[in-house]
């Protein structure tokens, strides 16, 4: 899996044979971080919560347009995805 984010609020993805891209929006000055995205080739957003230091950035966000959720848990049943990306060191694949 690998996630690329640009400065001007674009992001691309692969998973395995999947490729994407979409746009997204910050709210820094929330606690925790907002962020929305919408994937132009699903052609559907997700609303979430975000953190990231210098090693990785761990989301959480409501699958198919549900609520955004408040704290990084993933209750049993629900449709909360919690993903954490590691960032990749230059000069490795």
């Amino acid at each position: 899996m690998k996630w690329v984010f640009t400065a001007d609020g674009k992001f691309s993805f692969e998973f395995g044979p999947e490729t994407g891209d979409g746009t997204y929006t910050t709210d820094t000055s929330k606690d925790p971080a907002e962020v929305d995205y919408k994937s132009t080739k699903i052609g559907k957003g997700n609303k979430g919560i975000f953190k990231a230091d210098k090693e990785s950035m761990t989301f959480c966000f409501a699958e198919g347009g549900g609520e955004r959720p408040t704290k990084f848990e993933s209750p049993a049943g629900s449709r909360i995805l919690i993903l954490t990306l590691a960032r990749k060191k230059p000069g490795k694949d």
